[in-house]
């Protein structure tokens, strides 16, 4: 298989910091004015060469923006969408981290007929050529739907704790009984969602819809779950399928 052509760093329209913060400046100052501005952002207020990257907060999917002219039209549609959200900053949040300044914030989002959702972000802040504040770096994301269970904390099922108390083979038994009336029921099961793939990505957001009580269901074209994990050492670009399966 031909190897991809290099890339050079320098063809990417990307610059870093390279102006060091002062050792006088208050960053918690001035984190704190820059986090303010996100409600009614202007163009002025970021870099030239702004990044923002959403995580379904504001935009519904994954999404990345390049350059303040992109940033701000995009910033002031949604923003107006979502009701103008009162961005707050993170107690002891605002740092020094190399040449930027680093200050974290929340906000919530509501939209007609989505349920409000809990969401959080950060910003870099630099100096640009003309020795003011700008904010270089914009990230969202979305962190809790609103009404709806914690996605970060697990509920005990009720056969969690006889599991943990029989022997690996009981174990699997009882996971593959589960799984042929799990099968056998697919055909009158409606599901809200369909997560294609079983690798690491997708047993992650099983795992995160179950927790969140949505039903859905994963389906995975090899043999076994997370199969591809077997094998680290297939040549690159291939996939399973194409050589022999891994080992169990």
């Amino acid at each position: 298989m031909a190897r991809r052509k290099a890339v050079p760093i320098a063809s990417h329209n990307v610059c870093l910091s390279t102006i060091p913060v002062p050792q006088e400046a208050d960053h918690g100052a001035i984190g704190l004015k820059l986090v303010g501005s996100l409600s009614s952002l202007q163009q002025s207020d970021l870099a030239k060469d702004a990044h923002w990257r959403d995580l379904l907060s504001l935009t519904g999917t994954f999404r990345a923006f390049h350059s303040s002219s992109n940033i701000i039209v995009a910033w002031a549609k949604l923003s107006k969408q979502h009701g103008a959200p009162g961005f707050q900053i993170q107690p002891n949040s605002t740092q020094i981290d190399g040449n930027v300044i680093r200050a974290g914030f929340t906000f919530r989002t509501s939209l007609p007929r989505n349920r409000p959702a809990s969401c959080s972000g950060f910003i870099n802040i630099t100096l640009d050529e003309q020795r003011e504040w700008k904010i270089w770096v914009l990230s969202t994301m979305i962190e809790q739907v609103e009404s709806w269970p914690d996605p970060d904390i697990l509920k005990s099922n009720n056969w969690a704790p006889r599991m943990l108390k029989t022997d690996r083979e009981s174990a699997l038994a009882v996971a593959k009984k589960r799984g042929e009336q799990r099968i056998a029921e697919l055909d009158k099961v409606d599901f809200d969602c369909v997560v294609v793939g079983a690798g690491m990505s997708g047993l992650c957001i099983l795992g995160r819809l179950a927790v969140l009580g949505v039903s859905a269901i994963g389906i995975e074209r090899n043999a076994i779950v997370g199969q591809n994990t077997h094998a680290p050492l297939l040549p690159l670009g291939s996939r399973m399928g194409e050589t022999d399966k891994a080992p169990r």
